[in-house]
């Protein structure tokens, strides 16, 4: 599951953070780094580039397409899927829990029919 802001940097593709207007903090999670990321304190690796040395910068947004209506997803592990939206038709019409911030929340089984897309902006 991917969302959030990512760059490409060397045909590579890592999630990022814009440290000031033309510096970025490029992230990588997991046990091995790619060369030239330090390992920060919250565990992760991370490497501070330019603007100009990425190649493009963009927002990635997981949707799951369940029942002819585009959810976000916001959490999945091996049994279920948790998706969202703030939209209240979506949500009366699946019955999805408002969870009391304007936004209803649904869990889905894996054996559910659905599809999930990323979309780049």
């Amino acid at each position: 599951m991917r969302s959030g802001q990512y760059a490409l940097y060397h045909g590579e593709t890592f999630k990022c953070q814009e440290i000031m207007p033309d510096t970025f903090k490029l992230i990588v999670d997991g046990n091995k780094a790619p060369p030239g990321f330090r390992q920060s304190s919250y565990g992760n690796f991370t490497k501070m580039v330019r603007y100009e040395d990425l190649e493009k910068v963009m927002q990635i947004k997981t949707m799951v397409v369940y029942r002819n209506e585009n959810l976000t997803l916001l959490d999945e592990d091996e049994e279920k899927l948790i998706v969202t939206t703030a939209d209240k038709r979506i949500g009366f019409r699946l019955g999805m829990t408002e969870n009391g911030r304007g936004e209803f929340v649904l869990e889905l089984s894996k054996s559910e029919s659905y599809e999930i897309l990323e979309y780049m902006e």
